[in-house]
């Protein structure tokens, strides 16, 4: 506390000193005040007095989250701040202790956000993030270092997140990237991986993706592990990433390669995550499962890895790629089903349930197999009976075989209906209370197809009450989780009332209030907040923030759903309009209002 400037910035050089990795040190210097001592000794007019002042704090607060505090309480951030970003700070005339004391204070603001992250992103974000950013393009190689580590540490947050990627943080931290200095590159790739939870900063890095795919082979291992976790947060959940990615000249094959276990841990992990957002796809599934890539002997192998991110990645992934035949038979020639089952031993609720979940597809390859292989003999009266069997699977299968038939060659539509195909598609969709989705949602989609242009299959449609059994099916499934269902049956409505006036007529007196709240939204729940799907999301090792992303784009589906089924409403109303009229009981003209006949000029009595 002299006045003595000399004295000031040696005492402060050595509680420099002495708090250097020494924790005890850190907490009695905290104590003693000694973090409000140097934040006022870093506003002195003196410039070996700042830089050693911003050393020491520098190193009280790194790995001391007490002393954090206290330089967040006593408005040590502000004071940092406008130091790091400061070229003429206090009267300041020495360009060299100037660098110097901007690289204390990068340093000591990395340490503090690590350390005290919430308050003092709290306090950053409020005093603005531009001369963060600019922080980045420092002549100052410690500035450089630590720029981004202050980026990163205050971007846990999808709000600061955006706002960074506002403020041009993204093009600031691949410039960096660019720096031949390595811990440089790897502070950038961590914080940019932080930035890459939040949509439009994946659409950002997207745009450097082809020297993202050069950093992820890297030979030094934090800068490729850091690349390709923040490859991986891109492709998650945004189909643009996966589609450039995809059309990048052997970008795929990068993260296939980078998947094995020959490679370094973190990025084996990360590598298998980029491949399970690649997976989801279809267009993907087939060239993942087959040529040109083959993943799943890799994958196979992985599930014996000891390692449980490991194995559960490499699950997700095989779950995703099993939804398609041809895989679920190339895992059973490479003996999948004796390493699926050793999963069963797992002390990971999580590894067991994918693998669980897994078997239980490739258990219908065999009634897969068995219906193509009879399809042919069977013919459509065949499949019909199959139609009405007990097992489930056959029943659904068979159902879908047809629906696929009718709609590839309509001349299917007279034989199935001459074998009382309309029937049995109708009794499925009549018993929608007690029948079980897989086979209702094929059910409804045959009915579509089998009326598509068919006038006399939309007749018998309509005789069989199949108006009314729709509209029962529309009503009965407005909520959220079953618009799949009220797509289907919107859609075979569509196709029922098409062109044909006797089946319009029949909405018009049965439904036409059903599918008006359909079309204005009416029992649906439009707005995201009322739409709950955390009960359908089950995966305990999520972290929170990634969490709240699967939750909210899962709830953009559900948006996306109803959008969707309002507009096929509308589009049934507007095919409903031209058939709303009243036939005049004495001349028999059809009469769109009013309550005398224009054509006779008597008053109008129903028929």
């Amino acid at each position: 506390k002299t006045d003595d400037v000399e004295v000031q910035a040696q005492a402060a050089a050595t509680i420099a000193n002495l708090g250097y990795g020494d924790a005890p040190n850190q907490k009695l210097i905290g104590e003693l005040g000694g973090i409000e001592v140097l934040l006022d000794l870093c506003c002195s007019n003196d410039v070996d007095v700042i830089e050693s002042a911003t050393a020491a704090l520098a190193n009280l607060v790194c790995l001391h989250k007490a002393n954090a505090v206290k330089v967040c309480v006593a408005g040590g951030v502000e004071i940092l701040v406008r130091l790091v970003t400061s070229d003429k700070a206090a009267n300041l005339l020495d360009v060299d202790h100037i660098s110097e004391i901007q690289a204390n204070a990068a340093e000591a603001l990395a340490n503090l956000t690590s350390n005290f992250g919430d308050e003092s992103a709290a306090r950053i974000h409020t005093l603005g993030i531009a001369p963060l950013v600019l922080m980045c393009g420092s002549g100052n190689i410690q500035v450089k270092r630590n720029a981004p580590l202050v980026l990163g540490n205050i971007s846990q947050d999808d709000e600061y997140r955006k706002t960074v990627g506002l403020r041009g943080g993204i093009e600031a931290l691949f410039l960096l990237c660019e720096k031949v200095d390595e811990v440089t590159q790897a502070n950038a790739l961590w914080a940019l991986g932080n930035l890459a939870w939040q949509p439009h900063n994946q659409e950002r890095i997207g745009r450097f993706f082809p020297q993202l795919l050069a950093l992820c082979e890297s030979g030094w291992l934090p800068v490729q592990a850091n690349a390709i976790v923040c490859l991986a947060n891109c492709l998650y959940y945004n189909e643009r990433n996966r589609e450039r990615l995809e059309g990048t000249e052997g970008g795929v094959r990068r993260v296939v390669g980078m998947c094995s276990h020959e490679q370094p841990l973190p990025v084996q992990e990360a590598s298998l995550r980029a491949l399970v957002s690649l997976s989801y796809t279809d267009r993907m599934a087939l060239p993942l499962g087959g040529e040109p890539h083959d993943v799943l002997p890799m994958l196979l192998h992985n599930c014996r890895s000891p390692t449980v991110n490991v194995q559960k990645y490499s699950l997700m992934t095989l779950m995703n790629l099993v939804m398609h035949n041809t895989n679920k038979r190339r895992i059973l020639d490479y003996k999948g089903v004796e390493v699926l089952v050793a999963m069963q031993g797992s002390d990971t609720r999580a590894v067991r349930e994918l693998a669980a979940s897994i078997l239980e597809c490739l258990a219908d390859i065999r009634a897969v197999d068995e219906l193509a292989a009879k399809k042919d003999s069977f013919g459509v009266e065949g499949m019909l009976r199959l139609c009405q069997g007990d097992d489930l699977q056959i029943r659904k299968l068979a159902i879908e075989a047809l629906a696929e038939q009718l709609w590839l060659d309509p001349a299917k539509q007279e034989e199935v209906a001459k074998n009382q195909g309309i029937e049995t598609f109708m009794s499925v969709v009549s018993q929608w209370k007690d029948e079980d989705e897989k086979v209702l949602l094929p059910a409804l989609w045959a009915l579509r197809n089998v009326t598509h242009d068919h006038p006399a299959n939309k007749d018998y449609v309509g005789d069989l009450k199949g108006i009314d059994v729709l509209l029962d099916v529309c009503q009965n499934h407005t909520h959220f989780s079953t618009g799949d269902v009220l797509e289907s049956a919107l859609s075979a409505l569509v196709n029922v009332c098409v062109g044909h006036e006797r089946n319009c007529r029949r909405i018009l007196r049965r439904g036409l209030d059903v599918l008006i709240d359909i079309a204005e939204g009416v029992n649906l729940s439009l707005n995201a907040e009322e739409i709950e799907v955390e009960s359908e999301i089950q995966d305990e090792e999520l972290r929170t923030f990634e969490m709240e992303k699967v939750t909210e784009r899962r709830k953009s589906a559900v948006l996306e759903s109803q959008k969707t089924n309002r507009a096929l409403a509308t589009n049934l109303l507007q095919i409903l309009g031209p058939h709303n009229w009243i036939r005049c009981g004495h001349c028999g003209s059809k009469e769109e209002g009013g309550s005398r006949c224009k054509q006779c000029g008597r008053a109008i009595e129903f028929q």
